[in-house]
């Protein structure tokens, strides 16, 4: 994006029809992957995919080309939930905003005077975990540890064991974190302070037990 390129953003799970649609929709001159995805993005544009690896390998320091905050910055796609997925075009100044405004309210620094450990079990190719991650946490300056998939007990293990203070999750992931509050007993979760809830409505008898049971404050 500072070299004044647009960045979009592309679920793994999505079909080859799907991916052909958001193709042409966003038209790409480039497609970045990893070894795992190359077969499934290939000849999706005349350009072969590049491994992201080998990518960023190959940077070189180069002047940074002038943006004002109107120009583009990311073409984010809608999950489809109510229909086909749409594209909404996301300016330098709508995630430099996003960025400052985050870091304002979370702070660089947390009660104890320490820095955040941030927990990423969100999709970064969804708006929920890109401006969380790529744009708040790391204005923010907080440490942030990133799963692979997720999974409750993955989630209750990397708590314990990185002292992770902020999690953001879908509802789906908290009412879990309910139904096996025993499971997450046998954990040490005193570190965790804030679950950040986004994605759909959470309801709040869900919210009472979680507080009841780890003393967490759910947004």
């Amino acid at each position: 994006m500072s070299s004044g390129a647009i960045l979009s953003t592309a679920n793994h799970l999505l079909t080859r029809r799907e991916l052909i649609s958001q193709v042409q929709d966003s038209r790409p001159s480039l497609i970045l992957t990893t070894q795992s995805l190359y077969p499934k993005l290939l000849g999706l544009i005349p350009r072969p995919p590049v491994l992201i690896d080998q990518f960023l390998q190959t940077l070189t320091p180069s002047q940074t080309l002038t943006t004002t905050p109107n120009h583009a910055a990311a073409l984010m796609y809608s999950s489809g939930t109510t229909g086909r997925s749409k594209g909404v075009i996301c300016t330098h100044g709508n995630l430099i905003h996003m960025a400052s405004a985050l870091r304002r309210i979370w702070g660089t620094r947390n009660e104890s005077g320490k820095k955040d450990v941030y927990l990423c079990v969100i999709p970064l190719f969804h708006m929920f975990g890109f401006s969380v991650f790529v744009c708040g946490a790391v204005a923010a300056g907080a440490t942030v540890v990133v799963m692979e998939r997720y999974s409750l007990e993955g989630v209750l293990e990397a708590v314990e064991k990185w002292g992770v203070t902020r999690m953001p999750a879908v509802p789906p992931m908290v009412v879990q974190m309910v139904k096996k509050r025993e499971m997450a007993k046998k954990y040490d979760l005193r570190s965790l302070k804030e679950v950040i809830c986004s994605g759909l409505l959470m309801q709040q008898p869900m919210t009472r037990v979680l507080l009841n049971t780890h003393n967490l404050c759910v947004l």
